[in-house]
């Protein structure tokens, strides 16, 4: 089983994560899959870095994330893209009302707050 989760870098009392789609059976720091992002906890505010594209593969494919990498990727809408496709896929709604829904979704929620996520 394939999950989404953080593994630590840096150094003693400064930590800088990485966000990394692994075998569950892996060590936190062990081998991974792919690294799909960083997540940056010493500034304020948190800078994070996701391959935007790649996590909603991973995610098409089955692959489950923490919940901290879960928090993450709601605050960056990656999950409410993922759930949007999904609607797609089951003809719920057509690709340009999913991306319609999608954009009201970002500038609604990331309107009046300063972003701290780059999109690679």
């Amino acid at each position: 089983m394939v999950v989404l989760r953080l593994a630590r870098r840096g150094r003693k009392g400064i930590a800088i994560f990485s966000i990394v789609a692994t075998n569950k059976r892996a060590p936190r720091d062990g081998k991974f899959l792919e690294k799909l992002g960083t997540y940056n906890t010493t500034t304020t505010p948190s800078q994070v870095s996701l391959n935007f594209d790649r996590v909603l593969y991973w995610l098409s494919v089955g692959a489950q994330p923490s919940n901290t990498v879960r928090s993450i990727l709601s605050s960056a809408g990656v999950l409410e893209k993922f759930y949007l496709q999904n609607g797609v896929k089951k003809n719920l709604f057509t690709q340009e009302e999913a991306d319609k829904k999608y954009e009201e979704w970002k500038n609604g929620v990331h309107a009046n707050k300063k972003s701290a996520f780059t999109f690679i």
